[in-house]
């Protein structure tokens, strides 16, 4: 996907911190496209909608961007830490 670098910030707000995070998500028939926006880097990720390897693909797609953003492993049984 041809994305500016970094994504513009829209007027009127206010523009996101380096440790913060922004997904969208499109959920399709046949596939799951999840962008991620984190500080002025930008992540593309495409996935079944439906696999039997995941239980839910935008759910599975946050994990993924999770493990390549942060660099530790976030198993799919464990709950995410969101006490910071």
């Amino acid at each position: 996907f041809p994305w500016p670098s970094p994504i513009p910030t829209l007027p009127g707000v206010s523009k996101m911190g380096d440790d913060k995070l922004c997904f969208s998500i499109d959920r399709g028939g046949t596939f799951t496209d999840v962008f991620c926006q984190h500080g002025s880097e930008q992540h593309v990720l495409k996935l079944l909608s439906v696999d039997p390897a995941y239980p839910d693909a935008p759910r599975e797609g946050i994990r993924r961007m999770l493990e390549k953003v942060t660099g530790k492993p976030h198993p799919r049984e464990k709950l995410l830490d969101t006490s910071r």
